[in-house]
């Protein structure tokens, strides 16, 4: 067997201890975020099944008519959640049996997203482990439910926080969600408000031309 140098430090059992701790928080964390996205993914198909999206959306409409103002124009909005959920899942069904290339394209997304968090992260330390990015990748981009101006401070907020949660340094976290998003978002976004306002130029110049509409 080889022999141990004397210089070499011996691993203390509290590292050990430390180690395994946080494996298992990363792992605890994992299985919590894999049952509430389960969870969430059956609550979306128990109220967006048809015959169910028609009961709730009856069952809203109820509630808005006894209410009065705002709360009456707010259940109001509320009511078409569960027929927008049921007329979206219908056409991601619809999609994926004529599209067999749409579940991959989905797929590939979401992995080269990751990818591009996973190298914001080597960019300032070390990544988390693979089964820890994913999972606080899906959490963090719950975020987008939010109703902000296309997620902004959302995602970024509950990226960190989920990082955090499962057990990554503060400091590394700030750092890698900030990067990762001013790449996949701020980069793409400023030059397509270029092509957005030439874009109004050129089709008012359509408009202004003879026999345009």
């Amino acid at each position: 067997m080889p022999q141990r140098s004397p210089n070499e430090p011996r691993p203390s059992e509290s590292d050990g201890a430390k180690r395994a701790a946080a494996r298992g928080v990363a792992w605890g964390g994992v299985e919590s975020a894999a049952s509430a996205v389960v969870g969430l993914v059956l609550i979306v198909l128990a109220v967006a099944t048809p015959s169910q999206a028609d009961r709730w959306e009856r069952w809203l409409q109820r509630r808005a008519s006894r209410a009065h103002g705002k709360g009456a124009e707010r259940w109001k909005r509320i009511a078409q959640v569960p027929r927008a959920l049921s007329d979206g899942l219908r056409t991601a069904w619809g999609l994926i049996r004529t599209r067999a290339e749409a579940p991959l394209s989905a797929v590939g997304y979401w992995a080269f997203d990751i990818a591009a968090l996973w190298a914001s992260f080597r960019a300032f330390g070390h990544a988390p482990p693979a089964a820890v990015l994913v999972a606080a990748y899906f959490v963090g981009t719950l975020a987008n439910a939010l109703p902000l101006p296309g997620g902004i401070g959302g995602v970024e907020g509950g990226l960190i926080g989920s990082f955090i949660g499962f057990g990554v340094h503060a400091d590394l976290a700030v750092l890698a969600v900030l990067a990762y998003r001013a790449i996949s978002y701020w980069l793409p976004t400023l030059p397509g408000v270029v092509a957005y306002l030439r874009l109004r130029r050129t089709v008012a110049g359509w408009q202004a031309a003879p026999g345009g509409s």
